[in-house]
């Protein structure tokens, strides 16, 4: 299929299901899974940053002097056998690393579940369309299998027709039966995820994503995966930093994409058999049995696009989250950057959330929510937002806002814990502000 023909078919996805949008995803999943699994992690975090900032307060990179008292007596014993103790550095670097490995376990544990979230949510939303395409086919073979029985009590009909009818309508209402129980299961999953009851009136379009996987290339999928921090203090070992390969997922996804587009060409062209029928049946060329086979054809191939719609969305939902959020851009939920928020020493005065993740060139600054007024309100606002990062009084890196901003390794310099950010609009300085070079995340201070 080219790729013109497959465009037409990713339109027809909107008209196949007017209830759901063709790129409709948000981080609804992960964000249910990171606020019901946050208590597991929230008094934790709060205590490891806590030490840290508490560290940070005395951090120097500079050698730790004997004191002058210290000094004195040792030049009155220039013959002591031991060398006096040199003060002692805070410790930095196990709160240090203790938060990041912490923040990225929490992270890691709430896109999981959010994955997992919105499989079964898409299941569960298939089995609905199911359930409904069922229940009417029962609901037909059952008044068929009731007129027949009443024709073979009079002689009109054969009993073994009937009784065929009576076990096809029965084959049906054990379908139905198996499917329900399978909907409850489902049910009870989502619920003990979300920790909250599965509401009648759910919109399904909030867990599934659509787009052209056709446009999607290696090169923009090199996101950002792994926490860190602006600056890594003295004594801190790191993991080496993974590559992230996302080759395997997103052939997956390339591969499901040409999947959607053959099924919806089916469902195209069952669609159009069943319109054909019915004029036919107007016309009298065709029968009512044979216009219910049509219509039925185009249900199968309703629900195998619906299928292939969800196998996409998961896969693609699988790329995104490999590749550090790459696709949509949207580095964290709100629920998740909340609980973050809330971890944060209540000394600390700021507005907004930062993320700060390690990149093969150093490090990377993630804003999650701005300060107000350093970023577009409405549609309608055309003017341009950027902000610059310092430190120590030299620029460090510039970015857009809504954009990451990569900056190289900091020279460290004893007393500077901060590193300073300015935002503009239009060029015009609207907001001054601090963002802690030691965390993996912040306020805007």
């Amino acid at each position: 299929m080219n790729k013109k023909a497959i465009a037409a078919c990713a339109a027809a996805l909107g008209l196949v299901f007017a209830a759901e949008s063709s790129s409709a995803f948000t981080l609804y999943s992960e964000g249910k899974s990171a606020a019901f699994i946050a208590d597991g992690y929230t008094e934790d975090l709060k205590q490891l940053n806590n030490d840290l900032y508490e560290a940070i307060k005395s951090y120097s990179t500079a050698p730790a002097e004997v004191s002058e008292e210290s000094e004195a007596e040792d030049s009155t014993d220039v013959e002591s056998s031991e060398a006096l103790p040199e003060e002692e550095k805070p410790d930095t670097a196990t709160p240090y690393t203790g938060l990041i490995d912490l923040t990225q376990e929490y992270h890691s544990k709430a896109a999981e579940s959010g994955i997992e979230l919105a499989g079964k949510l898409m299941d569960y939303d298939i089995c609905l369309k199911k359930l409904k395409i069922l229940i009417g086919r029962y609901d037909v073979r059952k008044e068929n299998a009731e007129r027949l029985a009443k024709l073979a009590l009079t002689g009109e009909c054969d009993s073994k027709e009937a009784s065929d009818a009576k076990d096809e309508a029965d084959s049906y209402y054990f379908d139905i039966k198996s499917l329900l129980f399978d909907i409850s299961v489902l049910k009870t999953e989502i619920e003990n995820i979300t920790g909250e009851t599965l509401r009648d009136d759910f919109d399904f379009n909030r867990v599934y994503m659509i787009t052209d996987a056709l446009k999607i290339t290696d090169a923009g999928l090199n996101g950002l995966t792994q926490f860190g921090s602006l600056y890594v203090p003295e004594g801190v070992k790191l993991p080496e930093l993974e590559e992230v390969d996302c080759s395997s997922q997103l052939n997956d996804a390339v591969q499901l994409y040409y999947a959607l587009g053959a099924a919806l060409r089916e469902y195209i062209s069952a669609a159009a058999a069943e319109k054909e029928g019915k004029n036919d049946l107007m016309l009298s060329q065709t029968t009512s049995e044979e216009l219910r086979k049509l219509t039925e054809a185009k249900e199968d191939c309703f629900l195998a696009a619906a299928q292939a719609k969800a196998d996409l969305s998961k896969a693609l939902i699988a790329l995104d989250n490999t590749s550090g959020n790459a696709l949509t851009g949207a580095v964290m939920s709100s629920e998740e950057a909340t609980v973050l928020n809330w971890t944060i020493p209540e000394s600390v005065y700021g507005r907004g959330i930062w993320l700060a993740f390690r990149t093969s060139g150093g490090a990377a600054l993630c804003p999650v929510s701005y300060p107000a007024g350093t970023y577009p309100i409405d549609e309608d606002d055309e003017s341009k937002y950027t902000y610059t990062l310092k430190y120590d009084g030299k620029e460090i890196g510039r970015a857009a806002c809504g954009a990451v901003c990569y900056i190289p390794g900091i020279e460290y310099k004893d007393g500077f814990n901060y590193a300073e950010i300015n935002f503009f609009r239009d060029g015009i300085l609207v907001g001054e502000y601090k963002v802690n070079i030691f965390t993996p995340y912040g306020k805007f201070e």
